[in-house]
């Protein structure tokens, strides 16, 4: 399965995802040396290519709430701003 990266959280241009051929860690830099973008440079790395691809793209509050609900069943709702089942992901250090 390929999952599709967002656009740079800072300047909104393209992503590109990369191996590193010795050490096998996982980037995703945004694409600022393609000809053409304006892309900031911004670059992430993980040890594996699922997670530099969900770090990549987690960035928002609501992304933060999702994960949470995700991991353990409880959040805020983004409505009506009630707990539904416990903390919220802010409380729990997401």
């Amino acid at each position: 399965m390929v999952e599709e990266l967002r656009a740079c959280p800072m300047c909104g241009e393209r992503a590109a995802l990369s191996e590193h051929p010795e050490t096998h860690w996982w980037y995703i830099d945004c694409e600022a040396d393609t000809e053409g973008s304006n892309g900031c440079g911004l670059s992430i790395v993980r040890s594996t290519r699922p997670a530099v691809i969900a770090a990549w793209n987690l960035r928002s509050h609501e992304d933060r709430e999702r994960v949470y609900r995700e991991a353990v069943g409880e959040c805020i709702c983004p409505k009506c701003g009630l707990r539904h089942g416990g903390n919220s992901a802010e409380d729990a250090g997401f």
